[in-house]
């Protein structure tokens, strides 16, 4: 009994196995057909999708927005808006991560689309086309440091227009000299951007490179400019009233106000807001090489401001004993009075103030002298008086 259930076992057994190979070679007979099918439909998305790339390069960034980068909330990426100077005046979206916005991918791949579009296609993607921060391929390559890109888009602009204004009505070449990349500034400016295009805070290219402190742009402009001065206007003023060489002196670097200064910049130039001149602006902010620098290459020492100061009312209101020898020496006159009459206090013990001192106390000594002699006199005609009487 025992047996014939064992042989029962073995039997059932058998046929399920008989019956999960005959299911297993269905399996890899229908595997193999599907297998073939899905091949099929592979080369055939793959085609579609050749395709559509090549119609979203064709039809601009909206459908290459959709197709690409689907999934990347790009508002987020675009919460910075600027204000003030230096790498503040660009904002967050160009710091994305290595996912990056739509206009990132596209960046990060647009050499070979573009390229690979121009062979297939005579029909190029609008390069001007803005994005809602106002941003032109143009912008975004330049601040993503993407050298060949932007050489290649330059070309390919030139000779239409470079100087497109994003929202913050900054052009390309204002941002290539935030960033402080002197070959793009250097192409920029001679495949023709306006070196005198203002921003939303009617700085220069030139203002910015001297505000952010970056000697080389700021050579990369001299040399630029070099065949033709009045290309630039190194004396243009900012809309708080400042010149180049004002944000050079408050930036403090002697090589930089050297440049300007070379490039034509008024030596004396005085502010729109008060009249001070940059070396009022180097006495202020007690930098005492750069004070002696500018008189050095010229600057006078007596230059008033709207409110008649000079340099040496500055420096001897704020006690500055070494500035106002320094200015001495270099013939700031001690007798030079403001609007409200008053001269600079602070003045006696400088070589001048010592000596016009000494010579005040002179002519004040004079006059005493001869009035006691005239009293003697007159005690001595008095006396004879009573004698006589």
């Amino acid at each position: 009994m025992k047996r014939s259930k064992r042989l029962l076992k073995t039997h059932k057994a058998s046929k399920g196995t008989t019956k999960i190979a005959k299911t297993k070679n269905n399996c890899s007979r229908s595997t193999g057909r599907s297998g073939t099918q899905t091949s099929e439909t592979s080369a055939e998305c793959k085609q579609s999708n050749e395709e559509s790339d090549t119609e979203s390069v064709k039809t601009g960034p909206h459908i290459h927005r959709t197709q690409r980068v689907d999934s990347i909330n790009i508002e987020q990426q675009k919460t910075t808006d600027v204000a003030g100077s230096s790498n503040d005046d660009i904002s967050d979206r160009y710091r994305s991560s290595p996912g990056g916005t739509t206009e990132e991918v596209f960046v990060s791949q647009g050499t070979q689309e573009l390229k690979r579009n121009e062979r297939q296609s005579p029909t190029m993607p609008n390069l001007f086309y803005q994005d809602n921060d106002g941003d032109t391929y143009l912008h975004i390559a330049i601040v993503q440091c993407n050298q060949s890109l932007v050489r290649f888009l330059v070309q390919a602009m030139k000779e239409t227009k470079l100087d497109v204004y994003n929202n913050l009505r900054q052009t390309p070449l204002h941002l290539a000299v935030i960033t402080g990349q002197e070959n793009l500034v250097r192409e920029l400016i001679q495949s023709g951007s306006d070196i005198n295009a203002l921003d939303r805070n009617g700085q220069t290219p030139l203002h910015l490179a001297c505000q952010g402190g970056h000697v080389n742009i700021v050579k990369a402009i001299y040399e630029c400019t070099a065949a033709d001065r009045s290309r630039l206007n190194v004396n243009a003023k900012n809309f708080e009233g400042l010149s180049p060489l004002h944000l050079a002196t408050i930036c403090g670097n002697r090589d930089l106000i050297g440049m300007v200064i070379s490039m034509g910049a008024d030596i004396n130039i005085k502010d729109a807001s008060s009249g001070r001149t940059a070396l009022h602006h180097a006495v202020e902010s007690g930098r005492y090489h750069v004070v002696e620098y500018f008189l050095s290459r010229g600057a006078s020492a007596n230059v008033p401001t709207f409110s008649g100061n000079t340099p040496l009312h500055t420096a001897a209101g704020r006690q500055m004993q070494e500035m106002i020898n320094l200015l001495s020496r270099y013939g700031a006159d001690v007798n030079v009075a403001n609007m409200e009459g008053d001269k600079p206090k602070v003045v006696h013990e400088s070589e001048q103030g010592k000596r016009q001192l000494e010579s005040s106390r002179k002519r004040a000594k004079r006059p005493k002298a001869s009035s006691s002699a005239e009293t003697s006199k007159k005690k001595i005609n008095l006396g004879d008086q009573k004698v006589t009487s």
